[in-house]
């Protein structure tokens, strides 16, 4: 993994490939708007009819040598009356080995008191996008994708607009000084036995991120701090060891949610770990992150944000899933003294070639494969290597936890960590403990707590 740099710590010398990588930051900040050059119609198809409820179009509009806007509408898409759906329309701008930059809007069409097909618009997009220097393919991509509420209460996809792969979503992007311009070459990701394609945070070939934003469910406990590290892009919350001692070192928690889901409420899910962590002696910032590419930026934004605040505190940082990829990638990138993932992967590229527990329907390799289309969405499917802190180095004491049920995360990314890095890697006995991706045992979560125990006294 190379070196990511947000507020470097420590000045450090950053290969080509970083580079390209960090000029998608760029697209994070506010960007200016844009005026007429291309379209891109694509159907609205219903997937088990395989006809078309509608047809969404995508443009791009150039007005500058620098900027332009990307928009994808559907209007007047057919609904079966009767029901609830749920549609998310999506656009993304992706260069070449960089970060891609997504806007996503999802609006519920409740049509359950009508009969017939009803025509409803999807909800509207509109990007703003920064043209690439000279030489750089880029593109913006558009999907629309209609779920509908199942008599269980779970969505099901039943129309998509992803039906000739992310060629066939796209239009290209003129560089600066350029009327037209080239498609990078951005491939759909690792395939499924189910044949799902595209869509919103579904961990589909051609799928992409959107935000999932999660809303406060409870009052937020007295005595942690929301300020003490200045204002930042994301919320966290500061507190204080329970020991009665000063803080031996700082701890870091990094939520889960597929690199997409953030807020307050994906905050809340930390608390205990954060509890635990300040009844280990350690100052605590819980912290929540913007999605998609955002999340790792925020993760490194934090520790360097600890670190300017108490440089002589030791950093460890503490994440569940995606939250364990993050900790993983911070230490690969910033000094910290212990790391500690909890069903989080390290090795991006090689998921789709490796096994899990079964999942739903019994496969082996949907989960690790959709795993690797989630962090494809995240980060890039060209990308994967960079976004695989097990190609990094660190000097951190690594503590990595897989369930033995884990469906999503291979007992081989645990494996691969253990041979780089020397980490101390543990497989969680089956059992009824809730816990990452799956439930353990009694024992192998008292186990997996001396282990963190052990970790955090040796800081």
């Amino acid at each position: 993994m190379v070196k990511f740099s947000v507020r470097q710590v420590e000045p450090s010398p950053m290969a080509p490939s970083a580079r390209a990588l960090l000029a998608g930051l760029a697209a994070l900040v506010l960007l200016p708007t844009a005026a007429s050059a291309a379209e891109r119609t694509m159907p609205v198809r219903v997937t088990l009819l395989g006809q078309d409820a509608g047809v969404a179009t995508l443009a791009l509009e150039t007005t500058s040598d620098t900027a332009a806007t990307a928009t994808l509408r559907a209007p007047g898409v057919l609904f079966g009356g009767g029901k609830l759906y749920r549609v998310s329309t999506c656009v993304e701008q992706h260069a070449q080995r960089a970060l891609p930059l997504s806007s996503c809007t999802t609006a519920d069409v409740d049509v359950r008191g009508l009969t017939g097909r009803v025509a409803r618009d999807a909800p509207a997009v509109t990007s703003a996008v920064r043209r690439p220097k000279a030489g750089v393919a880029m593109a913006v991509t558009g999907v629309v994708t209609i779920n509908q509420r199942m008599v269980d209460g779970a969505w099901k996809e039943v129309a998509t607009t992803w039906t000739a792969g992310r060629a066939g979503a796209s239009l290209a992007v003129p560089p600066s000084g350029a009327t037209s311009g080239v498609l990078p070459t951005l491939p759909d990701g690792a395939t499924l036995s189910t044949g799902a394609v595209g869509g919103m945070n579904t961990g589909a070939p051609g799928s992409i991120c959107g935000q999932n934003l999660r809303g406060t469910t409870m009052t937020r406990p007295a005595g942690l701090d929301t300020k003490a590290l200045g204002a930042a892009a994301y919320p966290y919350e500061v507190g204080e060891p329970t020991t009665g001692a000063a803080p031996r070192g700082v701890a870091l928690v990094l939520h889960g949610g597929g690199w997409a889901t953030n807020g307050i409420g994906a905050l809340e899910t930390e608390r205990p770990t954060a509890d635990a962590w300040r009844a280990r002696g350690f100052r605590t910032v819980n912290a929540t992150y913007r999605a998609c590419a955002g999340s790792l930026i925020d993760a490194l934004d934090a520790f360097d944000r600890i670190h300017r605040a108490w440089p002589d505190l030791a950093v460890c940082v503490d994440g569940a899933s995606a939250g364990g990829h993050l900790a993983l990638s911070v230490a690969a990138n910033r000094p910290v003294a212990c790391a500690v993932s909890r069903g989080g992967p390290a090795d991006a590229e090689a998921l789709a070639g490796q096994d899990a527990a079964p999942g739903p329907g019994g496969s082996k390799t949907d989960g690790p494969r959709s795993l690797q289309n989630f962090m494809a969405a995240a980060f890039g499917n060209e990308n994967l290597d960079l976004a695989s802190p097990v190609r990094g180095t660190t000097g951190a004491r690594v503590l990595m936890g897989v369930a033995e049920s884990d469906w999503l995360v291979p007992w081989a990314q645990a494996e691969e960590l253990r041979d780089a890095w020397g980490a101390e890697v543990v497989r969680l006995a089956a059992g009824d403990r809730p816990w990452v991706h799956g439930n353990v045992s009694a024992d192998a979560l008292a186990d997996w707590e001396r282990r963190v125990d052990a970790l955090a006294a040796g800081v």
